[in-house]
C-alpha cells in the first residue's frame, strides 16, 4: 500500500501578516494626505498670489489717482509655499507734496506677505537711496530699513519703520551735510475697528550724530530723541491734495499730543503738550518745555541771531530762569492767535500759515 504525503501549504512567508498590511495601508494614506495637502496649499497659494497682484494694481491705481506714481526697472513675484513676494528692482516714486515734486529712488524693495498672516506686510529696501526734492539731492544709506504694516488692504492699524546705522547726506559740499543714526524705531498703531479713537505714535533715535547738532549744543556726544502721543480725528484725512486732508482734519478739531525728550551729553530736554491748527492754518497750542544744562547752549544760540554780550545772557536768563538748587529750566512756548509766546516774552514772533 503506497502511502500519501502530506497535502503541500503555502508559505506562510509569502503572505503580510496583518501588522504589515496596516503598516502599508497607513503608508498609503499619509502619502495620499500629503499630496492632498499640497496640492490644495499650492492651489491656496495661487488663490492668494492672484489677489495680491490684484490688490497691487488697485493700490498702484489709487496711487496713481492721488498723484503718486510707483514703478520698477523689473518686478518678479514669488515666495511660494509660505508667503507671496513681490521683489522690485529700481524702484522709483514720483509724488507732488504741496508745491514741491518729490522723487525717491531705491535700489531694491522686497515686499512679503505671509500666508499665515496675510494681513501683515513686510518691506525690506536696499540702499542707497536718494531723494530729489524740487531737483536737490538727497542720499540716504543703511545697514537695514524695514517698514511693516498690519490691517492692510481694509485699512491701516499698525505701521513701523525699523533700521540701522542710517547715514543721511544732504545737499552740501561740506562735511557738516552728514548726519547718522545708530538706531532708529517708529511705530503707528490705530486701535481695529475704532475710527473714533485716536492714532497713537512712538518714535526713537538713538546714537544721533550730526556736526550741526555738535556745533549748536557743544561736544561730540551722541544724542537720543524720543517722542510718544497720539493724533485725534485722524479719519478725518480724507482724499484730494494735502491741502484739503489737512483742511478736513483741521475743522474737525484733530490735535497732536506729545512729549518729546532730547539727550546729548549733559544736555537734557523734555517739552509735553499738544498742539493744532487754527482757522489761519497756523499753528495753535502750548508745550511746556524742561532743560537741563542749557544756559551756555541757548546763550551761544542767541548770539548767531545776533544778541551779543551781556544782553545774550540777560535774555536767555530771563527765558528759562534755572533753579538755583537743581539747575532746572523751564519755558512755556504758546502759539495762540498767529503769534509766538517764550515765557515772560509775548508776541514775539508772528506764525505764518504751515500750508
Amino acid at each position: 500500500m503506497t502511502g500519501t504525503g502530506p497535502i503541500p501549504t503555502m508559505n506562510r512567508a509569502a503572505r503580510p501578516s496583518a501588522g504589515t498590511r496596516r503598516v502599508r495601508s497607513v503608508a498609503f494614506l499619509t502619502l495620499f494626505a500629503i499630496a492632498f495637502l499640497s496640492l490644495g496649499w499650492s492651489a491656496y497659494w495661487y488663490a492668494a498670489h492672484r489677489m495680491a497682484i490684484g490688490e497691487l494694481r488697485g493700490g498702484l491705481a489709487f496711487e496713481t489717482r492721488e498723484g503718486r506714481d510707483w514703478a520698477c526697472s523689473k518686478l518678479l513675484t514669488g515666495g511660494y509655499p509660505f508667503s507671496v513676494d513681490f521683489d522690485c528692482d529700481g524702484l522709483v516714486v514720483t509724488a507732488r507734496i504741496g508745491e514741491k515734486s518729490v522723487v525717491a529712488r531705491a535700489r531694491r524693495a522686497l515686499v512679503r506677505a505671509p500666508l499665515y498672516t496675510p494681513k501683515r506686510v513686510t518691506i525690506d529696501l536696499s540702499d542707497p537711496a536718494d531723494i530729489l526734492v524740487d531737483g536737490a539731492p538727497v542720499r540716504v544709506n543703511w545697514s537695514k530699513l524695514q517698514l511693516s504694516a498690519r490691517g492692510l488692504p481694509d485699512r491701516l492699524d499698525r505701521f513701523s519703520i525699523a533700521g540701522a546705522d542710517v547715514a543721511i547726506h544732504l545737499p552740501a559740499d561740506s562735511a557738516d551735510a552728514t548726519a547718522t543714526i545708530a538706531a532708529l524705531l517708529i511705530n503707528l498703531r490705530h486701535t481695529p475697528g475704532a475710527d473714533d479713537l485716536p492714532l497713537n505714535f512712538e518714535a526713537s533715535l538713538a546714537g544721533i550724530e550730526s556736526p550741526v547738532l555738535d556745533s549748536a549744543a557743544g561736544g561730540a556726544d551722541r544724542a537720543t530723541f524720543a517722542a510718544i502721543g497720539s493724533v485725534t480725528h485722524i479719519n478725518k484725512l480724507a482724499g484730494g491734495s494735502l491741502a484739503s486732508r489737512m483742511d478736513s482734519w483741521r475743522e474737525a478739531g484733530g490735535r497732536v499730543s506729545a512729549n518729546l525728550s532730547f539727550v546729548k551729553g549733559r544736555i537734557a530736554a523734555q517739552a509735553e503738550g499738544s498742539a493744532g491748527l487754527d482757522q489761519g492754518r497756523r499753528l495753535d497750542g502750548k508745550f511746556d518745555l524742561r532743560m537741563l544744562n542749557s544756559g551756555a547752549p541757548l546763550a551761544d544760540l542767541a548770539r548767531r541771531f545776533g544778541v551779543r554780550g551781556p544782553l545774550a545772557s540777560l535774555v536767555v536768563g530771563s527765558l528759562i530762569n534755572p533753579d538755583k538748587s537743581t539747575g532746572e529750566a523751564r519755558l512755556a512756548i504758546s502759539f495762540e492767535n498767529g503769534r509766538l509766546d517764550l515765557g515772560s516774552f509775548k508776541q514775539i514772533i508772528a506764525l505764518p500759515p504751515l500750508y
